[in-house]
């Protein structure tokens, strides 16, 4: 957009939902310009920041999806800190990585966009499923990542506030992931988390009363059967009832 008036503004949406970011950074951008034509209006900027800050640590962990796979790049001389790995890496180097590296030292986020990511139909670990041979799969290799991640932190005396951010939420993660597992192989398991944690399957705040419901199907047919019945309905028509987000 081009000023007339000299007036330049940036709209950094480096505190929006990683999930939709661009979206969000639009609107401001449309909201900006429509009060003021004649006012710049650009989004994002380079973001420098060090983790060892409890500000910084706290953006960087809310944005860390920003760094996986082919979005990373890394100085060769913290690589050459942590590797080799003394523990062995199953999977999700990436997110090992963008786990461990920010502690050492300052990171850069990019405002440019450089990379378009595609998720393929038999992802693993981005797709929704309820295979229990992945699930297991998905489980040893975060516990793997976990224990290697760990062994790091106790190599290199690695403390501070993004060490604890993304040590409690790999341990969250296992276990939320654990208790699927077992709530796929025990219709007693699926019941204790229907009704008790149904964030671990995904469900966000179900009252009572749809826990309930859904907990018949559970006890009769088992987690698995009952959690593929609810797709298909989903699929038929408008989302009713539960109200569903991806675990895996």
């Amino acid at each position: 957009m081009t000023a007339t008036s000299g007036e330049r503004l940036l709209v950094n949406f480096f505190y929006a939902n990683p999930v939709g970011h661009a979206v969000e950074a639009l609107h401001y951008c449309l909201g900006h310009h429509l009060a003021d034509p004649t006012r710049e209006v650009s989004v994002g900027e380079d973001q420098y920041l060090d983790a060892r800050t409890e500000t910084d640590a706290g953006r960087l962990y809310s944005v860390r999806c920003l760094m996986g796979t082919s979005r990373l790049a890394v100085r060769r001389s913290p690589l050459a800190r942590i590797l080799p790995f003394e523990r062995r890496v199953l999977f999700e180097a990436d997110e090992l990585l963008f786990n461990v590296l920010p502690a050492l030292g300052r990171v850069c986020i990019l405002s440019e966009r450089l990379t378009d990511y595609r998720l393929h139909g038999e992802n693993n670990y981005q797709n929704a499923h309820l295979s229990l041979e992945k699930i297991t799969r998905y489980r040893l290799v975060h516990e793997a990542l976990r224990a290697c991640m760990h062994g790091i932190y106790s190599k290199l005396e690695l403390v501070g506030p993004y060490v604890t951010l993304s040590a409690s939420a790999v341990e969250e993660h296992c276990e939320r992931v654990k208790r699927f597992e077992e709530a796929l192989l025990s219709r007693k398991q699926a019941l204790n988390v229907v009704l008790g944690s149904p964030h671990i399957l995904g469900f966000v705040n179900p009252s009572l009363a749809k826990r309930l419901a859904f907990a018949l199907p559970v006890l009769a047919f088992g987690l698995r059967p009952s959690l593929l019945a609810m797709a298909r309905l989903r699929r038929l028509g408008p989302r009713r009832g539960f109200h569903s987000e991806r675990l895996l």
